[in-house]
């Protein structure tokens, strides 16, 4: 097993591709909230046994946000996946039954908890676009993906 730990970040400092930032930087913010939305799409496929399929694209897709940020990777293409999610969308409209508050059933609890982590991702990464604009297709990508958790509960 590789080093875990390198001691680089014990002065508050972490590395991306070509530069040394703080670890209260913006874009860190963005790509560890990335992380923690990545982390919980997986918990809740897990805990709820829905179809792996309906998280995988979506998560991809955030592993290569976070690598765009970091600067390793350049501006993913998200028309594909954005419009799966609309199709998604469409496709479960008949199952709107408006907003509720799932007590009493801990799978669409879960998907309840993971909808709100998508929309506090979507949050940072809006503040992250007004200070370093970022792509119009990711941002749009993002609001889809909160529409779309939002239409697993049910």
């Amino acid at each position: 097993m590789g080093i875990v730990t390198t001691k680089t970040g014990d002065k508050g400092k972490t590395y991306l591709k070509d530069k040394v930032v703080s670890k209260g930087s913006l874009t860190i913010e963005s790509i560890g909230t990335i992380d923690e939305l990545i982390a919980n799409m997986i918990l809740t496929q897990s805990l709820t046994q829905l179809d792996r399929n309906l998280f995988e694209g979506p998560v991809n897709k955030l592993i290569e946000i976070g690598s765009y940020l970091a600067g390793f990777k350049g501006v993913p293409d998200f028309k594909d996946i954005t419009d799966q999610l609309e199709q998604t969308i469409l496709s479960r409209r008949e199952n709107y039954n408006g907003f509720i508050y799932p007590y009493g059933d801990p799978k669409n609890a879960q998907i309840n908890v993971l909808r709100t982590v998508v929309r506090r991702t979507e949050r940072t990464l809006i503040r992250h676009h007004e200070e370093n604009p970022l792509p119009e297709s990711l941002l749009i990508f993002m609001n889809r993906l909160s529409d779309y958790v939002f239409v697993l509960i049910g």
